[in-house]
């Protein structure tokens, strides 16, 4: 199934990214690769991962957690695609892009 990433969520992950860079050298690859894979896995089995947690919404936002980072895939399925909603820090600002869903129709 396609994946379509939020602006927002595009620019998340680039400043994760450089950060995780900026910190040691190699890291933002390493993130980038986690990314991909994280993205390629949700594309191919987009209902594989769990609803996230206290959340409704019509459709149903999934979650898909990171291994080795701290964040996670907020991402809804609509028209026969996956929108990707962020990458988001699971220690800050909970629920931030929750109105990204009602902005990506």
């Amino acid at each position: 199934m396609p994946i379509q990433l939020h602006p927002a969520a595009t620019s998340e992950i680039e400043e994760v990214s450089d950060w995780y860079e900026d910190q040691r050298q190699g890291a933002g690859d390493l993130l980038d690769a986690a990314v991909l894979r994280a993205l390629t896995d949700i594309e191919e089995h987009p209902d594989r991962w769990p609803l996230w947690p206290g959340i409704r919404h019509t459709p149903p936002i999934r979650r898909f957690l990171l291994q080795d980072h701290p964040f996670a895939i907020p991402y809804l399925i609509r028209d026969e695609s996956v929108v990707v909603l962020a990458f988001a820090h699971l220690r800050r600002r909970p629920g931030y892009w929750l109105p990204r869903a009602h902005s990506s129709r």
